[in-house]
């Protein structure tokens, strides 16, 4: 059995293929900060290029398309990662580190609303099954 809980090859090389990629996709987010930091625009350059390769490659999927069309974080997202290619592009370190700044604190942000929201969501269901005279955990959560 896989570790996504279903058995079979085509399962286990579909997980193997995702785990491989989140690996690439750090690696070269790491390989941007670290160039950023260190001031290296042309290692910046080269995996902000492979950064956006892997997005386009993903951007054609149906999941991808079906997410995006959900999702309103990424148009934010895809401003800042724009911007911070443009500043890339340009050869100014300077504006590519303020680049990934305000990048860095608008996913931190994103992630910060998006805990609110779960918690805001298990507080109105937690809220209604009290309400409604039932147990405040629903039945499949009781002991």
């Amino acid at each position: 059995m896989s570790a996504s809980g279903i058995s079979g090859p085509r399962h286990d090389g579909n997980l193997q293929s995702m785990i491989a990629q989140a690996k690439t996709v750090r690696q070269d987010i790491n390989t941007l900060k670290t160039s950023l930091q260190n001031g290296d625009i042309s290692s910046a350059q080269s995996a902000y290029a492979d950064l956006q390769e892997m997005i386009l490659k993903a951007a054609q999927t149906p999941k991808y398309q079906q997410a995006q069309a959900s999702d309103k974080t990424t148009g934010l997202l895809a401003s800042d990662f724009s911007a911070l290619g443009q500043a890339l592009a340009s050869g100014d370190i300077t504006a590519s580190q303020e680049a990934a700044k305000t990048m860095q604190q608008d996913m931190k942000s994103l992630a910060s609303n998006g805990l609110v929201n779960m918690q805001q969501k298990l507080q109105a269901a937690y809220t209604e099954y009290g309400a409604n005279g039932q147990s405040a955990l629903p039945p499949d959560l009781k002991a």
